[in-house]
């Protein structure tokens, strides 16, 4: 009986010995595991905070190139602040001449033959006289002498009573007319000249007619 004892107690002990190596075993197992376990984790690219954003990068310099660095060119736009309007210079009188000279349109030489005569200047009295001589249609030089009223009666008076004087013989009817209209609006001497004339020896009755009725008012006016 005391034999089978001590074998219960041994193997008591036995079991007990098993028991603590095992423990032990597995602690150092779990231990080896946490350990990997947090390598890894600092390892995994998900785990790391995320970089900061870089910053917005300045566009490259230009590299001076024995002492001078190019600038970047600007137009007219970019130099413009934002919300004014960019406006090319008008054009000339003699640039719209050329225009005038250079297209058979009636409309377009009708309306060029007023942007002439906004410039309201001599240069507009003398491009209007060149372009009246080019012109072909008879309404287009009707317009052409009826814009020449619009123009200051000071600018290039000489050349003016020229233009008049010369669009009285020799074109059609309506371009007589125009230019006695005119006539009778300028108060040069030669302005009534030139009336009379025509009064005497314009060979249709109607141009004899107009030209006395606007002679005898523009006498009146001035008396």
């Amino acid at each position: 009986m005391f034999e089978s004892n001590r074998r219960n107690k041994s193997q008591r002990m036995s079991w007990i010995g098993i028991s603590l190596a095992t423990s032990a075993i597995l602690a150092s197992a779990a231990a080896a595991w946490w350990a990997w376990s947090g390598v890894d984790r600092d390892q995994d690219p998900s785990s790391r905070m995320a970089p900061a954003p870089a910053t917005e990068q300045s566009a490259p310099r230009a590299i001076p190139v024995n002492g001078w660095e190019p600038t970047r060119a600007t137009d007219a736009t970019e130099a413009a602040p934002a919300g004014t309007a960019v406006t090319s210079p008008e054009p000339s009188p003699r640039e719209l001449e050329q225009q005038f000279l250079a297209t058979r349109e009636k409309d377009a030489q009708i309306d060029l033959a007023a942007e002439i005569a906004a410039h309201n200047n001599a240069d507009a009295v003398q491009t209007l006289g060149r372009v009246f001589r080019q012109a072909r249609d008879s309404s287009v030089k009707e317009s052409i002498l009826a814009h020449l009223a619009d123009i200051d009666p000071q600018a290039a008076p000489i050349d003016r009573i020229e233009l008049l004087q010369g669009a009285l013989f020799g074109q059609p009817r309506n371009v007589r007319l125009a230019a006695l209209d005119v006539l009778g609006q300028c108060e040069d001497p030669r302005a009534l000249l030139a009336l009379r004339r025509a009064a005497r020896e314009d060979p249709d009755k109607l141009i004899r007619e107009a030209a006395t009725a606007i002679a005898d008012a523009l006498d009146s006016a001035k008396q």
